[in-house]
């Protein structure tokens, strides 16, 4: 029963960067706030650092199911953030709920949000022997 709170607990912190940060874009948009769009990219480039970073250094403990899952599920929650971007993108402006302004946002958000967090889980992949030579993180040695 553990592990599936485990699981579960694991699967948080993608769709935190996926598609919860498509719906906070996507609010964004809508309120014509502009400034408010740096904030977010900082705060989701930090998010999805963070998410690698807990991935990396959690082998071998008690959230070790947590990040198997969190690593696993990033893909999924990427693709479900375009999917979450492209209803919305739909519904805004069909009611005519957005700027057209700020219309051309929505394809620059469509592909970066998704993007960074592929990047960084690809990043992960590639990078983590190089993190484990420098001793950021420990590592099982066989």
């Amino acid at each position: 029963m553990v592990g599936i709170l485990y699981l579960l607990l694991g699967c948080i912190p993608p769709l935190a960067a996926g598609p919860l940060a498509a719906l906070v874009f996507i609010n964004i948009l809508k309120r014509g706030k502009g400034w408010h769009q740096l904030l977010f990219w900082v705060g989701l480039v930090l998010v999805n650092f963070l998410i690698m970073f807990w991935i990396a250094t959690s082998t071998q403990t008690w959230l070790s199911i947590s990040s198997f899952s969190a690593c696993f599920f990033t893909p999924v929650a990427a693709i479900a953030g375009v999917l979450v971007i492209r209803i919305a993108w739909r519904r805004l402006t069909a009611r005519g709920e957005i700027d057209p302004a700020h219309q051309h946002w929505l394809p620059i958000g469509l592909v970066l949000i998704p993007a960074l967090q592929i990047a960084s889980f690809v990043a992960l992949l590639l990078f983590a022997p190089m993190v484990c030579k420098t001793g950021l993180v420990v590592c099982p040695t066989s």
